[in-house]
């Protein structure tokens, strides 16, 4: 028994989105400080 193929997906997000968009770290002073004119 259980499914024997593998996959494997892949997801590319082209244009305006990248990690420090996605998770932002909002608890970190130095971030925020970097970043609060944005």
């Amino acid at each position: 028994m259980g499914n024997k193929n593998k996959s494997l997906v892949v997801v590319q997000l082209s244009g305006g989105n990248d990690y420090l968009n996605t998770v932002v770290p909002y608890g970190d002073d130095e971030y925020y400080d970097f970043r609060k004119t944005v």
